[in-house]
């Protein structure tokens, strides 16, 4: 019987009507990508996006 965060899961997907359909892991690419990247590269990857979105220019002295 599934407790706390999958019993809730299980709930809320209850409402919907859908179809599981299996997928090789291998197509799985783009998920793997995400969970496999390197959080102190990513994090360095949004601080750069942010700087350049944020039209400042960072300098020092």
């Amino acid at each position: 019987e599934p407790e706390g965060q999958i019993a809730r899961w299980v709930q809320i997907l209850q409402e919907y009507d859908f179809e599981i359909q299996h997928r090789k892991g291998t197509s799985h690419g783009n998920a793997i990508a995400l969970s496999l990247e390197d959080p102190v590269k990513r994090d360095a990857n949004i601080a750069r996006m942010q700087r350049k979105s944020s039209g400042w220019k960072q300098t020092f002295p």
